[in-house]
C-alpha cells in the first residue's frame, strides 16, 4: 500500500492486511509479546495548535494465533522533552518508565486474524492535549486485553515548531552491487543488474538528482568500460545516466572494500588497485590514433562495413581511463561503521584519505557537540549520526506503518535538535547502510517528507567537510580477531602469489587480477553475510595455494645411472594457465655424483598446462646409491613448489671393468690358441724324430 509524504490522513497510508470478519470466539486471548503495536502521528509527527491530534494505531498478530478485541490507551507528557538524548532514550525504550503519564484517550481495538494486522484511526481533541511551549512531546499507545497490557508503542510529536531554526541535513548512500569474489563484474551480471528492475537500475533511479550524496563503487564503472564494444547496451545507458546526475558524488574503494581490516591485519597501507591492462581486449575498442614522425596524427581507415559503430569506445591506456568519473568530492574514505581504531588514522592518511566518514559511535566528541563536522588530528571527519541513520534506514527499507513510524522518529528528532540549537544549527549527516534496498520507492517519499519540513534544509557533504570542525577522538573499534586473522592469511597468500608471478609470462595478469579478487572479498557488501564471507575468504586462500603450487617437479621413479658422465632426467609440470620459466637446481647428497657448476641453475620454459623434461649433465665419481634433491626457483631466487628427491643408483666403473674382462678374455683366447699351436708343433717334431 503506497503512502504519501504529508498532508493526508494516515488511515490510508497504513496497509490493512485483515480481510473479512471473524467472531470473537475464533481469536485467541492475547498474551504479552503476541501483539506488534505501531503508533504513527499524522504528518509524521507535526502537530498544529488548536487542531485535534490525528493518530493511526496498527496491531499485528506476531504468533499466528489471532487477537481478541481489547482497548488502547493514548497517553502524553504535557512537558516538552528537554534534550535530544532524552528523546532518543524515550523512542528506543531505554527509558523503562513512561514519561507520558497523562491519559488523553481510550479506544476499543478490533479483532485481528491469525497472522494479520488491523489499523484504526484515533483523534485526540486539542483541548485534551494542553501542551504549553513549542517543542517535541512524548506520546504512547498501550494496548490491553482482559485488563492485561499486551503491547505498546512510543512516538513523539513536534508541536507548533514551524518557526524552528533550520537544520542543514546531509544524506549519503552507497551505489554498489551485491558481494562477489571476482575481479570485474561480468557482462552477464551487468546486463541483469542494469536491466529494468535490476539492482543497479533501482538504486540509481532512487538516488539520481536527489539531495543524497552518492558513494560510487568504481568497479562498476571500470567493469562497463573494460568490455568496450561487448558491454551490454543497458549498462552503457546506465553509465550515461550516472554521469548526468546532479548529486554530490565521491568514490568508494574498489568493490567498496573494507578500509581498515587489512591495516589491522598488518598492512601498512590500504590495498589499492594494480594496473588493469591485463583485462583490456584491444579488439573491443576503436583503432588507436597513430603518431607520425612529424608529430601529426593519423588514424588508419579500414574499409567501413555497414555495422561499423561511429561511437566505438577508445582503447583505454590507463586505470584512469577505465575508472574515470567527474566526482564532486574526489577523495573521501568511508569505512564500515565501527571498524576504525586510532592507530588506523595514520595509515589511512598515508593511503591518501585526508577525509573520512565515520559513525558517531566510533568517535568521542565534546558533550555539547551536535553537528557532523569534526576532525581527529589532521583528518577531517563527517560524523554519521547512528541513531538518525537508523531511523532513515527503517524509513527507506520498511513498508507501511513501520516506515511511517521511523520517519516520524527522524523528523521529530531533527526538530528537537533544531530547538536545542538556539538559532545556530550545526550541519547534521546521516547515511544509508551498505546493501540498502528501497521498499516501493520509499526513499523519494522519505526525502520529500524530510525536506518539506521548515526546520530541515538541504545540506552538502562538501560543506560538512569544509565547515569549522570540532576536535574529536577515535573510540577504538577493532575488527573481530577471527576476521583479522583470516584477512592476515589472505595478505600472506597474496605475497606468495607476487613471488610466484616472477616465473609467469605475464606477471601483471596474475598480480592485478588477484588484487581485484582480494578487494572483492574484502567488500563491505559481505557484512550482512558473515558465513558467506568466511567461505569466500577461505576460498581465496585455497585458490592462492593452488596457484603457487601449480608448478612442481614431477615425482620420478628411481634412476639407474651408468657411466662416468651422462644426463639426469628431470620433468617439471605446469598446471597454471600461463607459460612459466623456472630454474632447476640439482643437489646430490653424496659426493658419489657431481654436477657441472655451469649447470647448477638450469633454465627451463614450460607451456601452460603441460610438462617438459630437462636433461641435467652429471658425472659419477664412484659406485653407490645417491639421493638427489631437485628444487625450482624464480630468476630472483624465490623457491617455486617443493623440493623433490630422486633415488639414484650410480654404477660409475662398469665400462672399465667390462673392458678389462673382455680384454682378458680376448688375450686368453688368443693365448690358448697360440699355446695349442706350439704344443701341436712340438708333438709333430717328436713324431718326426722318432
Amino acid at each position: 500500500m503506497k503512502w504519501r509524504a504529508a498532508g493526508i490522513p494516515l488511515a490510508i497510508i497504513v496497509s490493512l492486511t485483515m480481510l473479512g470478519t471473524v467472531s470473537p470466539a475464533s481469536a485467541a486471548a492475547p498474551t504479552v509479546g503476541a501483539v506488534g503495536v505501531t503508533l504513527v502521528p499524522a504528518d509524521y509527527g507535526t502537530a498544529a495548535a488548536d487542531q485535534p491530534l490525528k493518530l493511526v494505531l496498527t496491531l499485528e498478530d506476531t504468533i499466528g494465533a489471532g487477537i481478541n478485541a481489547g482497548t488502547a490507551e493514548i497517553t502524553v507528557d504535557r512537558s516538552p522533552i528537554a534534550t535530544r538524548a532524552g528523546l532518543a532514550n524515550w523512542l528506543s525504550g531505554v527509558s523503562k518508565s513512561s514519561v507520558a503519564p497523562t491519559k488523553v484517550r481510550t479506544v476499543s481495538t478490533p479483532i485481528v486474524l491469525g497472522g494479520g494486522s488491523q489499523s484504526i484511526d484515533i483523534s485526540v481533541p486539542a483541548k485534551s492535549l494542553k501542551f504549553g511551549t513549542p517543542g517535541v512531546y512524548a506520546i504512547q499507545a498501550t494496548v490491553k486485553g482482559n485488563g492485561t497490557t499486551i503491547g505498546s508503542s512510543r512516538s513523539a510529536i513536534a508541536w507548533r515548531t514551524s518557526t524552528a531554526n533550520p537544520v542543514p541535513l546531509t544524506i549519503a548512500a552507497p551505489l554498489t552491487i551485491p558481494a562477489s569474489s571476482t575481479d570485474f563484474i561480468s557482462a552477464k551480471t551487468l546486463a541483469t543488474d542494469t536491466a529494468p528492475g535490476g539492482v543497479l537500475t533501482s538504486e540509481l533511479n532512487d538516488l539520481a538528482n536527489t539531495q543524497v550524496a552518492i558513494g560510487i563503487d568504481p568497479r562498476i564503472i571500470a567493469s562497463i568500460r573494460v568490455l568496450g564494444r561487448s558491454a551490454p547496451q543497458s549498462a552503457i545507458d546506465w553509465l550515461i545516466q550516472l554521469e548526468s546526475v546532479s548529486n554530490e558524488t565521491f568514490p568508494l574503494a574498489w568493490a567498496d572494500a573494507d578500509l581498515t581490516v587489512a591495516l589491522q591485519s598488518g598492512s601498512r597501507r590500504v590495498p589499492i588497485v594494480k594496473p588493469l591492462d591485463y583485462a583490456i581486449d584491444p579488439t573491443q575498442f576503436a583503432t588507436p590514433t597513430d603518431t607520425a614522425s612529424d608529430g601529426s596524427t593519423s588514424t588508419p581507415t579500414p574499409t567501413p562495413t555497414p555495422t561499423e559503430n561511429p561511437n566505438d569506445p577508445s582503447l583505454p591506456t590507463s586505470n584512469d581511463d577505465l575508472m574515470r568519473f567527474n566526482y564532486t568530492i574526489p577523495r573521501v574514505g568511508w569505512p564500515a561503521p565501527d571498524t576504525v581504531t586510532s592507530s588506523d588514522l595514520t595509515k589511512l592518511t598515508a593511503s591518501g584519505f585526508s577525509s573520512l566518514i565515520l559513525s558517531s559511535s566510533n568517535i568521542k566528541a565534546p558533550k555539547d557537540t551536535m553537528g557532523a563536522a569534526a576532525s581527529a588530528g589532521s583528518t577531517s571527519i563527517a560524523i554519521s549520526d547512528d541513531i538518525l541513520s537508523g531511523y532513515l534506514s527503517d524509513a527507506v527499507q520498511s513498508s507501511s506503518s513501520v516506515a511511517a513510524s521511523a520517519l516520524t522518529k527522524l523528523t521529530t528528532s531533527l526538530d528537537q535538535l533544531s530547538v536545542e540549537s538556539a538559532g545556530n544549527s550545526p550541519p547534521l549527516f546521516v547515511t544509508l547502510p551498505r546493501n540498502w534496498q528501497d521498499d516501493q520507492l520509499q526513499l523519494n517519499r522519505t526525502l520529500a517528507a524530510l525536506y518539506s519540513r521548515p526546520w530541515i534544509t538541504t545540506g552538502s557533504l562538501a560543506n560538512v567537510l569544509a565547515t569549522k570542525k570540532v576536535s574529536v577522538k577515535i573510540v577504538d573499534k577493532p575488527q573481530p580477531a577471527s576476521r583479522v586473522a583470516l584477512v592476515r592469511s589472505m595478505l600472506v597468500s597474496e605475497t606468495r602469489e607476487r613471488r610466484f608471478s616472477a616465473i609467469v609470462e605475464s606477471p601483471e595478469a596474475l598480480t592485478s587480477s588477484r588484487r581485484l579478487a582480494l578487494l572483492s572479498v574484502l567488500s563491505d557488501e559481505w557484512l550482512d553475510n558473515p558465513t558467506g564471507w568466511n567461505t569466500a575468504a577461505k576460498g581465496f586462500v585455497t585458490g592462492s595455494d593452488a596457484i603457487v603450487n601449480s608448478v612442481q617437479v614431477v615425482d620420478s621413479s628411481d634412476v639407474l645411472f651408468l657411466g662416468a658422465s651422462g644426463a639426469l632426467p628431470i620433468t617439471v609440470g605446469n598446471q597454471y594457465s600461463q607459460p612459466v620459466t623456472v630454474y632447476i637446481t640439482v643437489r646430490p647428497r653424496s659426493t658419489l655424483l657431481s654436477i657441472d657448476p655451469k649447470y647448477s641453475s638450469f633454465e627451463l620454459k614450460i607451456d601452460a598446462n603441460s610438462q617438459r623434461k630437462a636433461q641435467i649433465p652429471v658425472q659419477s665419481i664412484s659406485n653407490g646409491k645417491v639421493v638427489v634433491d631437485v628444487s625450482l626457483s624464480s630468476k630472483n631466487g624465490h623457491a617455486v613448489g617443493v623440493t623433490k628427491s630422486i633415488n639414484t643408483d650410480v654404477q660409475a666403473a662398469w665400462e672399465t671393468v667390462g673392458t678389462l674382462v673382455f680384454g682378458a678374455l680376448v688375450v686368453g683366447i688368443f693365448g690358448f690358441g697360440i699355446f695349442r699351436n706350439i704344443r701341436s708343433r712340438r708333438n709333430r717334431r717328436k713324431a718326426d724324430g722318432e
